[in-house]
């Protein structure tokens, strides 16, 4: 059986045949020797169970450990950027759900929600906000960069009134990033279709309607609340976020105009100045619109971003570093093509090439109990890498653990799983 986000079967066997391939065993250090498509996801739950193993009473997760010098991040005190990480560890955990119908992961997903769903915070754009957006002000957001501050303290970024919300750990707008409110909002969906659970369904339009207060009529979505500049992160992951949910709720009359306006400003956007940072959330966004609608438009993107992606070759460079994000993009592309008839095979093979090789090498910087004892860092915090075996580092040089790693790799297990 062919899951909904795994790689089908031709891109399998194509993998297959490349991991035992010469080619692949003269390329760069560690990708070779590569593990059939079933070790993903043996790997997968070793990624998963350290996640559940550590997570807090509170629903978060440990953000860091370093093993070149001991260090890692309080969690008493979460940035906003931290909380984006948790949030990307939730949607890998939800994409999981998916392949597993574990438990205890529907467990921790929860765990996570309430705590989402309590340090929320109320958000929408106030009038005066509302009329100069209409009258394309905030559309030239580089003038208005010095007057941030002013417009911030003005209360004319947005309202802290309404019907929107956004998840932030301490009630702090300045960290309500909408990077996590995105993914908390898309992993709420699918744990919702899994288990028909509906309990979150307020949250769920909650956190839909605050990332609706923070776009911008002809352009993306704010990086912040308290910013007027966007983010190709948070862009991809909005797009998301809303396919996701308008596949859910698709007589919510909000998705009528507020998608294909998002929809129409990034294919623009992104057609003549491609992004490698929106390349993979915004692929997999498009995966859910063309899985939604077959609209050949979103084909056609798909093929134009990943063309421009490929034709430099610094982009598929190996970087001896964790490349899993990287891998959540190429991998959805490669599903992509590999479900058209008429696909331009040399993408594909291209897209396929990379797979099996990066994630050869990825799959090496899994803490298990081999890589601890074979490495001096791990010996010398043998309770930290007994603690997160499972967890994803960074590289051999830079052995971090660290939250969004996992995650990643968690995903792009699964993406090129059977």
């Amino acid at each position: 059986m062919i899951r909904k986000y795994g790689l089908n079967t031709s891109i399998l066997v194509f993998m297959m045949t490349l991991i035992g391939s010469s080619a692949l065993a003269d390329s760069d250090p560690g990708t070779a020797g590569g593990k059939s498509p079933p070790e993903n996801l043996r790997q997968a739950g070793y990624a998963a169970a350290q996640l559940l193993r550590n997570q807090t009473e509170a629903g978060l997760f440990p953000y860091d450990f370093d093993f070149s010098n001991g260090q890692s991040t309080s969690m008493d005190d979460i940035s906003g950027v931290n909380l984006v990480r948790q949030s990307c560890a939730l949607f890998a955990l939800a994409v999981y759900l998916e392949h597993t119908r574990d438990p205890s992961t529907e467990k921790a997903i929860v765990r996570f929600l309430q705590m989402a769903a309590s340090h929320s915070v109320p958000i929408s754009k106030g009038y005066l906000q509302r009329t100069l957006e209409t009258i394309g002000l905030y559309n030239r957001w580089q003038l208005w960069r010095p007057l941030r501050e002013p417009l911030y303290k003005s209360g004319l970024l947005f309202s802290t009134e309404g019907p929107g919300k956004l998840v932030t750990a301490h009630q702090d707008y300045e960290r309500a990033l909408p990077g996590a409110t995105a993914l908390t909002l898309v992993a709420a969906l699918k744990y919702r279709n899994m288990t028909g659970d509906e309990r979150f369904d307020a949250d769920i339009r909650h956190w839909k309607d605050g990332l609706r207060a923070l776009m911008v009529d002809g352009r993306g979505v704010r990086e912040a609340p308290h910013y007027l500049s966007e983010s190709p992160y948070v862009n991809g992951q909005t797009w998301l976020a809303f396919a996701e949910y308008q596949a859910a709720f698709p007589g919510d009359p909000d998705m009528d105009t507020t998608l294909p306006d998002l929809e129409d400003y990034l294919l623009q956007s992104h057609q003549e100045r491609p992004d490698k940072l929106f390349y993979s959330w915004g692929m997999m966004g498009l995966k859910v619109r063309l899985d939604s609608t077959s609209d050949k438009r979103y084909y056609d993107f798909a093929v134009a971003m990943s063309e421009w992606l490929f034709a430099e070759e610094r982009n598929l460079a190996h970087s001896g570093t964790n490349s899993c994000a990287t891998i959540e993009g190429i991998a959805t592309f490669a599903n992509i093509m590999t479900d058209r008839k008429h696909e331009p095979q040399t993408l594909t093979h291209t897209a396929i090439d990379y797979l099996a090789r990066e994630m050869a090498f990825n799959r090496q910087l899994q803490i298990d109990e081999q890589f601890a004892e074979s490495e001096d860092e791990m010996n010398t915090y043998a309770d930290e890498a007994t603690r997160h075996q499972g967890a994803f580092i960074l590289s051999r040089e830079q052995p971090l653990m660290q939250v969004d790693l996992t995650a990643h790799c968690l995903n792009a297990l699964l993406l090129t799983d059977l």
